[in-house]
């Protein structure tokens, strides 16, 4: 099944100066000693330009480095390392007992042919070599570089702590969890809702998220912190992505990327002459270094995964043309391969790689939606987005194809270059339709807010008082109307309708002459109203999973409610839903029951009657 995520309004992206930082009396980081940190790291860079998470910013981390590692051993790679930076370089036992013999491995580690299969020999030293090179990047970045080069039947992962880079497979990096505390307050302030974003990282990032386990991987919002127990490599995609929602200057947000690839992003647009003819990648490459002065490296899961299979040849002739543009018609004339290559700015180089979900490189970026919100167009573009731009999405793995809404008018796609070229065309042409055609009017809704009886009152005075105030009754197009639900009588996730209750017609509502005995435990189908069962999300995206778990908890009582139906503009319900959001998000324990979350129907575009026919 197609799950989608699809956000609450959490306001406009305005500019903020706060930064995230971990809650009272938690580390920001693994312990690191007091003289390795620069200065005021976190205060010395503003949130625009930082590229790296903020785990990264210590010093020595932050230092620039080069290396051009040909066909060297793992050892002798992590010595060099350690010369260079004046750090130590440890490589995990699991490194050396992962995986099959490592001159049976061809093409990265993932098939192998003749050989005994016989694991290694944990005493004997590492035969597969590695082949990387950066120019002039900071360390963390050479890192990820590193660790996207070398492949040892396993991916490999790096930590670091103390002044000690740990060099492990990425499974075994798992294993080593520790909890982390985030102060969510700066996304607070902006009304985000928490549970949403929690349910989101964990499906936007590798995890894994272990929810069978107790001390697993796994994530929880307690008020507004946002605990995690997992990784450091984890920890540091979150932290990227945290980063990244507190960058709302620019449309599209490249996360976790260093500075250097700006000069790489520069180098494409320039002009480059082609005269290949049955060139091969790498030779390729060399021409693009020679004529562009950039670093280029070919992955090693570009080359013929098995003897025999042909070598990826190029033929093509280009005079004057933009780099970018040689590279697209590249992508689509080699010969000798059965899948795309992917060429992308990673670490401060042109990266040539493999772009299907097996071999790609995932990154995540956030799209800025607020021109296409204010038109009243976010949902309809999202959907359209899913069936027009091939990701694939969502392939029932945390970290893969995720294309999901953490408010509005900010996109989180995590997907591959060559996925995020065509969400960014696809965007650009949208725009472009967009200002031909603007938006005559504001869009007239009509919702029906579910909130606790308890609650209806402060809810109406806030939302009337704060929001749009002047344009309800006769100042202006808001119509608000609150409409009580007895106990017992109806619940959002229960068999009757608005219209059965009476909200959208001039007959008064009757209440039942008693109230009826609680409802008995119904199974989770019976629970979910109709107009859920035909579709995965509802209009704030709550998942179906999420649906069956909040009703299986609430059918056994059902609190007294109250609807509040609202008619008005499209951007004043996307404000009413920023009231609501803040309302609850200092009540964990409410939303975390479901018991004081709103829940929303968008409704067809009906006349209210008049206040004086219905309840208040």
């Amino acid at each position: 099944m197609r799950r989608r995520a699809v956000g609450l309004m959490v306001g406009t992206w305005g500019a903020l100066c706060a930064g995230f930082v971990p809650a009272q009396g938690q580390p920001s980081q693994p312990p690191v000693a007091a003289e390795t940190r620069a200065p005021d790291a976190a205060a010395a860079v503003p949130w625009t330009t930082r590229y790296a998470p903020p785990s990264d910013q210590v010093k020595e981390l932050q230092q620039i480095v080069s290396w051009n590692f040909q066909e060297q051993s793992l050892e002798e790679v992590a010595k060099a390392i350690g010369e260079k930076t004046g750090l130590t370089v440890v490589i995990a036992p699991a490194v050396a007992a992962s995986g099959l013999a490592p001159e049976e491995f061809v093409g990265g580690g993932f098939f192998f042919s003749g050989g005994t299969g016989k694991p290694r020999d944990p005493n004997q030293p590492l035969k597969e070599t590695v082949t990387s090179r950066v120019d002039e990047v900071p360390l963390w970045s050479a890192l990820c570089a590193l660790v996207t080069d070398a492949h040892y039947g396993e991916d490999i992962a790096w930590e670091y702590r103390d002044g000690v880079i740990t060099l492990s497979v990425a499974w075994a990096s798992e294993e080593h969890r520790r909890p982390r505390h985030y102060d969510l307050a700066p996304l607070v302030d902006r009304k985000v809702d928490l549970t949403r974003l929690k349910r989101i990282l964990e499906r936007s990032i590798v995890g894994p998220w272990d929810f069978e386990e107790p001390g697993t991987s796994n994530s929880s919002v307690i008020g507004r912190t946002l605990v995690v127990n997992a990784s450091q490599r984890t920890q540091r995609e979150i932290e990227s992505l945290l980063a990244g929602l507190l960058r709302p200057e620019a449309s599209e947000v490249i996360l976790n990327e260093p500075p250097q690839n700006e000069r790489i992003r520069a180098a494409l647009a320039r002009p480059f002459t082609a005269n290949f003819r049955g060139a091969t990648l790498q030779e390729v490459a060399a021409e693009i270094e020679r004529q562009m002065s950039i670093p280029v490296s070919v992955h090693r899961n570009c080359e013929p995964v098995l003897p025999g299979d042909p070598v990826p040849r190029i033929t093509l002739q280009l005079r004057g043309k933009p780099l970018s543009r040689f590279l697209e018609l590249m992508q689509a004339t080699t010969t000798g391969l059965d899948e795309d290559i992917d060429v992308f700015p990673d670490s401060g180089r042109l990266l040539f790689k493999r772009s299907t979900l097996k071999f790609a490189l995932l990154e995540p970026r956030l799209y800025d939606l607020r021109d296409f919100e204010r038109a009243g167009q976010t949902e309809a573009l999202v959907e359209s987005m899913q069936l027009l731009v091939y990701g694939p999405w969502d392939v029932d793995e945390p970290g893969t194809g995720t294309l999901a809404m953490l408010s509005p008018d900010q996109l989180l796609v995590r997907q591959s270059h060559a996925t995020h070229v065509r969400v960014a065309e696809f965007l650009r042409s949208q725009r472009a339709l967009l200002s031909r055609n603007p938006t005559t009017g504001r869009r007239i809704e009509t919702r029906a807010y579910f909130v606790k009886a308890s609650d209806a009152e402060a809810l109406r005075g806030l939302i009337v008082g704060t929001v749009a105030p002047g344009t309800w009754g006769a100042g202006g197009p808001g119509t608000l109307r609150g409409f009580p639900i007895p106990r017992g009588k109806f619940h959002p996730y229960f068999g009757e309708s608005l219209f059965g209750l009476g909200c959208c017609s001039k007959d008064p509502y009757v209440p039942p002459p008693k109230e009826p005995e609680p409802n008995p435990a119904k199974p989770v189908e019976e629970l979910i109203p109709k107009a859920f069962k035909n579709t995965t999300a509802d209009h704030y995206g709550h998942e179906e999973n999420a649906l069956r778990a909040r009703a299986a908890l609430l059918g056994a009582e059902t609190l007294p409610h109250t609807v509040l139906v609202v008619r008005h503009e499209y951007d004043v319900h996307r404000q009413i839903d920023m009231r609501i959001t803040q309302f609850f998000v200092d009540r964990p324990y409410e939303i975390c029951l479901g018991l004081a979350s709103q829940y929303s129907y968008l409704m067809d575009d009906v006349e209210l009657p008049p206040a004086e026919s219905r309840p208040q």
